[in-house]
């Protein structure tokens, strides 16, 4: 087997990874405080990263000078105390198929400071890319304030999901959040230290950072959690953690153009995950599937535009 053939399978991983992970998590924040749910899923998904990242840091981490460190440290502030808790505040009040779909659209934010900040040239497929992502986030987030996420029975379990507008808004802020953190993340393995290293030293640091922002409402907010939810938070994470995991072992076998078009897949599979194991949590019609289908498109060409 060729390595780009196992690059494209450790992508096709990837996708089930994070569609898998995000729709177990979104049914662990059924009732659950989402700081602190977010915090759950976090420290396990950080330990899955330290186990495998570790052995090679005694070689690794003396290597990387102190501004490295600070902007390991910034990117890690703006990824996940704010990307990873507005995706996982937009996955409890609108789903994982609205959430994860609006901020999957996160590739036209890093292209535009691309073009703004960086001097990048604006080529026709990265426009068009760029414009099947707006539209296609736009229409999920239409879709999302004409009528409920889920059914009644599940409102009724958690009123929260009918909470459309913080939904929406907390999804946009998501997408903002990760498209900006790409082009950091790029600095990061480009000049500072290894795509796995940085993988663990960047979502560690976020969960600490996380952690102690919650720890006031952590010994109470614990204890309201069911068993269940807590398990389901903690395979979520464990499963989107395994997805930037196996997406570094993707793109250190095959090219980009390659892989990035089953990687965009994750929203559907998302979608479809969740249509099985939270079917009424998730209510999903031909909209918010045709505005899944432009988003995937989209990242597929702006990526491979790259």
């Amino acid at each position: 087997m060729t390595p780009e053939i196992t690059g494209v399978l450790f992508a096709v991983g990837t996708s089930v990874a994070f569609g898998v992970g995000s729709s177990i998590a979104r049914l662990g924040l059924i009732g659950t405080p989402v700081v602190t749910g977010t915090v759950i899923s976090m420290i396990a998904g950080s330990a899955l990263l330290l186990a495998v990242a570790a052995p090679r840091y005694p070689t690794e981490l003396s290597a990387i000078p102190p501004s490295g460190w600070g902007l390991i440290a910034f990117t890690a502030a703006l990824n996940y105390p704010v990307g990873r808790l507005l995706l996982f505040n937009a996955m409890r009040r609108i789903g994982v198929a609205r959430g994860n779909t609006i901020v999957s659209a996160n590739p036209v934010v890093a292209s535009a400071l691309a073009i703004l900040w960086l001097g990048e040239s604006l080529g026709l497929q990265t426009a068009a890319g760029m414009a099947a992502c707006v539209g296609g986030a736009a229409l999920v987030a239409w879709t999302a304030g004409r009528g409920p996420a889920a059914d009644a029975s599940a409102l009724a379990a958690d009123p929260r999901m009918a909470e459309t507008t913080t939904g929406v808004g907390s999804a946009a802020g998501a997408m903002l959040a990760y498209g900006t953190v790409g082009v950091f993340i790029k600095k990061i393995v480009s000049d500072v230290t290894e795509p796995l290293i940085a993988a663990s030293l960047v979502f560690s640091t976020g969960a600490a950072m996380l952690t102690l922002m919650a720890l006031p409402r952590l010994r109470r907010e614990l204890r309201q959690i069911p068993f269940r939810r807590g398990w389901q938070l903690v395979v979520g994470g464990s499963g989107m953690s395994l997805g930037i995991l196996l997406f570094y072992n993707a793109v250190s076998r095959a090219p980009i153009t390659s892989i990035a078009p089953v990687v965009a897949l994750a929203p559907i599979v998302a979608i479809l995950v969740s249509q099985v194991i939270a079917r009424r949590f998730e209510i999903v019609d031909g909209r918010i599937w045709a505005g899944a289908i432009a988003v995937v498109c989209g990242v597929a060409l702006i990526t491979t535009a790259l």
